[in-house]
Protein backbone atom coordinates (compact mmCIF):
# COMPACT_ATOMS: atom_id res chain seq x y z
CA UNK A 1 0.00 0.00 0.00
CA UNK A 2 1.70 3.50 -0.07
CA UNK A 3 2.41 5.63 1.89
CA UNK A 4 0.64 9.08 1.92
CA UNK A 5 2.85 12.68 2.58
CA UNK A 6 0.13 14.23 4.73
CA UNK A 7 1.18 17.83 4.41
CA UNK A 8 -0.65 20.47 7.53
CA UNK A 9 -0.36 24.25 7.71
CA UNK A 10 2.67 25.82 9.18
CA UNK A 11 0.53 28.23 11.38
CA UNK A 12 -1.06 25.66 13.41
CA UNK A 13 0.02 22.34 15.69
CA UNK A 14 -2.14 19.49 14.54
CA UNK A 15 -4.31 19.06 18.25
CA UNK A 16 -7.58 19.86 19.20
CA UNK A 17 -6.14 23.30 21.24
CA UNK A 18 -6.03 24.62 17.60
CA UNK A 19 -9.76 23.72 16.45
CA UNK A 20 -10.92 27.52 15.34
CA UNK A 21 -8.73 26.21 12.10
CA UNK A 22 -11.18 24.22 9.94
CA UNK A 23 -8.43 23.04 8.03
CA UNK A 24 -6.69 21.41 11.18
CA UNK A 25 -9.38 19.85 12.39
CA UNK A 26 -9.68 18.28 8.78
CA UNK A 27 -5.96 16.93 8.80
CA UNK A 28 -6.62 15.28 12.19
CA UNK A 29 -9.68 13.87 10.51
CA UNK A 30 -8.08 12.68 7.54
CA UNK A 31 -5.26 11.37 9.57
CA UNK A 32 -7.47 9.14 11.27
CA UNK A 33 -9.26 7.91 8.18
CA UNK A 34 -6.40 7.21 6.30
CA UNK A 35 -4.97 4.77 9.29
CA UNK A 36 -7.75 3.37 9.60
CA UNK A 37 -7.90 2.17 5.82
CA UNK A 38 -4.52 1.05 6.33
CA UNK A 39 -2.29 3.46 4.80
CA UNK A 40 1.11 4.41 6.29
CA UNK A 41 0.86 8.23 6.88
CA UNK A 42 3.91 10.39 7.22
CA UNK A 43 2.36 13.83 8.30
CA UNK A 44 4.63 17.08 7.86
CA UNK A 45 3.80 19.37 10.33
CA UNK A 46 4.51 21.20 13.89
CA UNK A 47 6.47 19.65 16.99
CA UNK A 48 2.95 18.88 18.74
CA UNK A 49 0.76 16.58 17.02
CA UNK A 50 -2.48 14.67 18.65
CA UNK A 51 -3.25 13.03 14.83
CA UNK A 52 -2.43 9.76 14.04
CA UNK A 53 0.72 9.13 11.88
CA UNK A 54 3.59 6.50 11.42
CA UNK A 55 5.71 9.41 11.64
CA UNK A 56 5.83 12.75 11.86
CA UNK A 57 8.44 14.87 10.91
CA UNK A 58 8.54 18.49 12.45
CA UNK A 59 8.66 21.15 9.72
CA UNK A 60 8.09 23.98 12.03
CA UNK A 61 8.75 24.64 15.55
CA UNK A 62 6.69 26.41 18.06
CA UNK A 63 8.98 29.03 18.72
CA UNK A 64 9.16 29.62 14.87
CA UNK A 65 5.43 29.83 14.64
CA UNK A 66 5.05 32.57 17.56
CA UNK A 67 8.19 34.60 15.81
CA UNK A 68 7.43 34.50 12.04
CA UNK A 69 3.32 34.84 13.11
CA UNK A 70 3.59 38.43 12.82
CA UNK A 71 1.22 38.42 15.89
CA UNK A 72 -1.37 37.30 13.45
CA UNK A 73 -4.02 34.72 15.47
CA UNK A 74 -2.98 31.53 14.03
CA UNK A 75 -6.70 31.06 12.44
CA UNK A 76 -6.64 34.25 10.33
CA UNK A 77 -2.85 33.28 8.96
CA UNK A 78 -1.90 34.45 5.91
CA UNK A 79 -2.30 30.93 3.62
CA UNK A 80 0.18 32.40 0.78
CA UNK A 81 3.81 30.98 -0.10
CA UNK A 82 5.30 34.27 0.89
CA UNK A 83 3.64 33.97 3.97
CA UNK A 84 7.33 33.88 6.58
CA UNK A 85 5.61 30.40 8.08
CA UNK A 86 5.16 28.75 4.73
CA UNK A 87 9.02 29.76 3.40
CA UNK A 88 10.18 28.30 6.29
CA UNK A 89 7.92 24.88 6.72
CA UNK A 90 8.22 24.31 2.52
CA UNK A 91 11.71 23.53 1.97
CA UNK A 92 11.57 21.64 5.02
CA UNK A 93 9.07 19.25 3.74
CA UNK A 94 10.38 19.21 0.54
CA UNK A 95 13.58 17.82 1.81
CA UNK A 96 11.89 15.46 3.99
CA UNK A 97 10.02 14.33 1.17
CA UNK A 98 13.14 13.99 -0.85
CA UNK A 99 14.59 11.13 2.26
CA UNK A 100 11.51 9.10 2.52
CA UNK A 101 9.58 8.62 -0.79
CA UNK A 102 8.84 5.50 -2.40
CA UNK A 103 7.34 5.14 -6.65
CA UNK A 104 3.29 4.71 -5.69
CA UNK A 105 3.78 7.14 -2.85
CA UNK A 106 0.77 10.46 -2.81
CA UNK A 107 1.10 14.03 -1.48
CA UNK A 108 -2.07 15.46 0.14
CA UNK A 109 -2.18 18.81 0.74
CA UNK A 110 -4.42 21.58 2.02
CA UNK A 111 -2.75 24.54 1.51
CA UNK A 112 -3.95 24.93 -2.05
CA UNK A 113 -1.08 27.00 -4.27
CA UNK A 114 0.85 27.90 -0.74
CA UNK A 115 1.88 24.21 -0.87
CA UNK A 116 2.62 23.80 -4.79
CA UNK A 117 6.53 24.19 -4.33
CA UNK A 118 6.30 21.12 -2.41
CA UNK A 119 4.17 19.12 -4.55
CA UNK A 120 6.18 20.78 -7.93
CA UNK A 121 9.30 19.88 -6.35
CA UNK A 122 7.99 16.54 -6.64
CA UNK A 123 6.55 15.61 -9.82
CA UNK A 124 6.90 11.48 -9.52
CA UNK A 125 4.37 11.94 -6.94
CA UNK A 126 0.81 12.41 -7.36
CA UNK A 127 -0.61 14.98 -5.31
CA UNK A 128 -4.15 15.58 -4.21
CA UNK A 129 -5.64 18.65 -2.65
CA UNK A 130 -7.82 16.50 -0.67
CA UNK A 131 -10.02 19.29 0.95
CA UNK A 132 -10.52 22.24 -0.83
CA UNK A 133 -12.46 25.21 0.71
CA UNK A 134 -9.86 27.86 0.06
CA UNK A 135 -9.33 29.75 -3.27
CA UNK A 136 -5.89 29.23 -4.94
CA UNK A 137 -6.33 25.63 -6.05
CA UNK A 138 -3.36 23.87 -8.61
CA UNK A 139 -3.87 20.27 -8.03
CA UNK A 140 -5.15 17.69 -11.17
CA UNK A 141 -6.83 15.83 -8.37
CA UNK A 142 -9.22 17.64 -5.64
CA UNK A 143 -12.10 17.16 -2.80
CA UNK A 144 -13.80 19.42 -2.47
CA UNK A 145 -15.41 19.42 0.92
CA UNK A 146 -19.01 19.55 -0.23
CA UNK A 147 -18.72 15.83 -2.22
Amino acid sequence: MSTIHLLSLPNVNTTAAFDLDGFCCVTIRFAKLLKGLGYRVILYASEFNEAPCDELVTCITVEEQQRWGGGTPYQHAKIAPDNPLWRLASPRMIAAIQLRKRPQDLICTIGGASQADVTNAHPDLLAVEYCIGYEGCYSQYRVFQSQ
